[in-house]
């Protein structure tokens, strides 16, 4: 389905208000005008602005309220994860199908953004449905969430209220594919103690709406009506799907890690998105931004679309000066800079490789433009990588010639829209690895279960590249998208401070 097809249905779902019971900004509103004391904290709090945007702070409050001076050494502070629900498909190539459009629609929405004027650690688990996910802790008494870890997005939202309503997001077909699954958690405003809505001229609301928004709003200390009205509902799109809310604040909470204030999403309407957004981005807006952290990294488990209880660590290290810890057998790789409609981790792809031999004519592709074009972004919010079809075509041209003694799957190819596809013998196939060289001489060499996504069935072995395209229907954006499935059984950080990524090999499964 196109983007313009979900907006209509979107919009046309949004005008049926009967068949569908979920909380608009002017209920809330009218929900908190009840509680007078609370609305009238939220209008004065609300109207503190944040020092260059979003405050970066990562404090730690007693038991009184009142902030301790934070104590010297890293923290880190492990929290459980919670088990997500697998994709809709017991049949593996509509599994896999499924996968493959999502990482599709994905990176067109990456690729056509629109315009808008202490250490800590916690588990990532891989989803049956290509992705991984981390739980936060919001409100109180805190509530805790599972949200989709996601670099390539700077908003984080969660679904939000009982009335929260998601179409076709149950892992099985129901007969009211309006209602969200029974075991999703959401997020109670009303139930947290801490809860404040978001103000028209508090910057996560211009972030997010544009600043013509509040054009008419006065200087922060100014009693103008407009500077207390609500942030208008929000609606984001992601390619696969589309949220609408509001937005709110509240305390985010790692054990005995307060960070008051926290600005995310309440989305109380939902299309074809399973879960919540924890978004990592480098937006202002975003989980690295808002707690100011100079640091965050993962390992991120080897996937076979299974949902598993086992994790690995997502640490986030905070914005203090202490000295810089090393990290073993790291390669590290400038990040570069995009325009702001594209707040992406860029990085500097020059040259790729397949089964070791360079990809030639794709240079003009693959180079970073300051505007936005070309270039490389690392995304752990997409399953499959994704390249351009002038990229992608010099690929698939390279590993065709290297296994030209393997027959293409062109039934599979159809049905699970990767290709190419090749039949192999179940032991000892010889495919082609990828490789990804990037500035600085730091080079990406994944293995061939990296690079190719194995099917197993009673007859043969069908290995797929597990990369996407768009078939050249959209320019503009960057040209390749290094997804998750491309990073797994890889230590990836994200050095904020000295803008940077560093990664190398590692086994994710050991502790």
């Amino acid at each position: 389905m196109s983007s313009s097809s979900i907006l209509l249905l979107f919009l046309f779902l949004l005008s049926i208000s009967p068949l569908i019971s979920f909380t608009y900004a002017e209920d809330i509103g009218d929900i908190l005008k009840d509680t007078s004391t609370k609305i009238a904290e939220v209008l004065n709090d609300n109207s503190k602005e944040f020092s260059d945007g979003f405050r970066g702070v990562f404090r730690q409050v007693d038991d009184g309220g009142k902030h301790k001076s934070r104590s010297k050494g890293p923290k880190k502070i492990v929290i459980p994860l919670e088990k997500f629900r697998k994709i809709p498909f017991v049949d593996i190539w509509k599994r896999l199908s499924h996968i493959a459009e999502v990482s599709l629609s994905r990176a067109h929405r990456l690729k056509h953004k629109p315009k808008v004027d202490t250490v800590n650690a916690t588990g990532v688990f891989p989803k049956s449905y290509g992705e991984y996910s981390i739980s936060l802790s919001f409100g109180t008494p805190p509530q805790t969430i599972p949200l989709i870890m996601d670099t390539g997005s700077e908003i984080v939202w969660l679904p939000c209220t009982k009335q929260y309503t998601c179409i076709f997001c149950n892992s099985t077909p129901v007969a009211n594919p309006l209602s969200a699954p029974d075991n999703m958690k959401k997020y109670e405003p009303l139930s947290s103690e801490s809860f404040k809505q978001t103000t028209c001229d508090h910057p996560g609301c211009t972030y997010i709406q544009g600043r013509f928004t509040c054009k008419s709003c006065k200087p922060t200390n100014s009693t103008s009506s407009n500077c207390l009205e609500v942030c208008p509902r929000y609606a984001l799109e992601y390619g696969s799907g589309m949220t609408n809310g509001t937005l709110l604040s509240d305390t985010l909470t790692f054990g005995d890690i307060k960070i008051p204030d926290f600005v995310f999403g309440c989305s109380n309407f939902t299309f074809h998105i399973p879960a919540g957004i924890a978004g990592f981005g480098r937006g202002i807006s975003s989980i690295p931004a808002q707690l100011g952290l100079r640091k965050f990294s993962y390992c991120l488990l080897s996937k076979t679309f299974n949902d598993t209880t086992k994790s690995s660590p997502l640490v986030l290290y905070d914005g203090s000066d202490s000295e810089d810890e090393d990290t073993d057998g790291i390669n590290h790789t400038p990040f570069l800079q995009g325009p702001k409609r594209f707040p992406y981790y860029y990085i500097g792809l020059e040259k790729i490789t397949v089964g070791g031999k360079k990809v030639h004519d794709v240079d003009e592709f693959i180079t970073h433009h300051p505007n936005g074009s070309g270039g490389t972004i690392i995304d752990s919010g997409a399953t499959f990588s994704f390249m351009g079809k002038q990229v992608y075509d010099k690929v698939v041209q390279e590993i065709d010639s290297q296994a030209a003694d393997y027959k293409r799957a062109a039934n599979v190819e159809k049905d699970v829209h990767l290709s190419p596809c090749y039949e192999v013998p179940k032991e000892n196939a010889s495919l082609p690895e990828l490789g990804f060289h990037f500035r600085g001489g730091v080079k990406m060499d994944l293995p061939v279960v990296n690079t190719f996504w194995f099917i197993d069935t009673n007859e043969t072995r069908v290995a797929c590249l597990a990369v996407v395209t768009d078939r050249g229907k959209g320019g503009g954006g960057p040209a390749v998208i290094l997804g998750n499935f491309q990073q797994q059984n890889y230590y990836v950080e994200y050095d904020l401070k000295h803008e940077q990524l560093g990664f190398r090999t590692q086994d994710c499964s050991e502790d």
